[in-house]
């Protein structure tokens, strides 16, 4: 009998700058650095215990990523949205997310239907709590939620797009995260998850819509109370 030709994928160890990079975007994604924040290369080398080289080249990926800017002076900023950047975001997410919808409508099992109608449930239960602390687990939550749409939809390029307009909204929710906390009430995507079940494309397609206008409703309200929000 001849050797096995199996082939195995070789395992990639994750370089320092790869690190360094996930750990920023997470602190920026998390909002421990804030929008609109300075980012400090030698302070974040010592707080992190590594030379600048990897804080720079984690900064010039984040760059790309839309999630800090660049300015003359070679220091990086968090990004920091005017009114008009929001709205194009959103207008953004919109056409991706109602797309994905639609094709996953089309694609998706059973599985992952009740995949995403316990993420639902729990978005729901945690949205309602009066823990002031869940904050953060309910961005994690809503965007796994709508990566999680995305990725029944069976298209890579799909899932890429959804996960950067994720990203995005994850820094627009640290912007007005008071704001919302008061005001946004019950979050309910079981309107999408029934007409995923039903494999209704209109209908899941108006309660994506539905969904992120309220999402966005929200935000300019956010956005109209405080002035320090918008940049000029």
């Amino acid at each position: 009998m001849g050797q096995s030709t199996a082939l195995f994928t070789p395992v990639r160890r994750q370089s320092l700058a790869d690190l360094v990079y996930q750990h920023i975007r997470g602190m920026i994604l998390s909002g421990e650095l804030a929008s609109g924040a300075d980012v400090n290369i030698r302070d974040l080398s010592k707080r992190l215990e590594v030379s600048t080289i990897p804080v720079r080249e984690a900064l010039v990926r984040l760059n790309a990523d839309g999630l800090v800017t660049a300015n003359r002076n070679h220091r990086a900023t968090v990004v920091r949205f005017s009114k008009e950047e929001m709205l194009s975001a959103l207008e953004y997410r919109i056409l991706v997310e109602v797309s994905a919808a639609r094709l996953a409508c089309e694609r998706i099992e059973d599985a992952q239907v009740e995949a995403l109608r316990e993420l639902s449930e729990r978005i729901r239960a945690l949205s309602a709590s009066a823990n002031d602390n869940v904050d953060g687990q309910l961005v994690d939550l809503n965007a796994e939620f709508h990566c999680g749409v995305a990725e029944a939809a069976g298209n890579s390029h799909v899932v890429e797009q959804v996960q950067r307009c994720s990203e995005t909204m994850r820094v627009i929710h640290w912007l007005c995260v008071d704001f919302l906390r008061d005001h946004a009430g019950v979050v309910d995507h079981s309107a999408i998850v029934d007409a995923l079940a039903a494999r209704d494309t209109e209908a899941v397609a108006e309660a994506m819509r539905t969904s992120i206008e309220e999402a966005r409703d929200l935000v300019l309200a956010a956005f109209s109370s405080r002035g320090d929000l918008v940049t000029t």
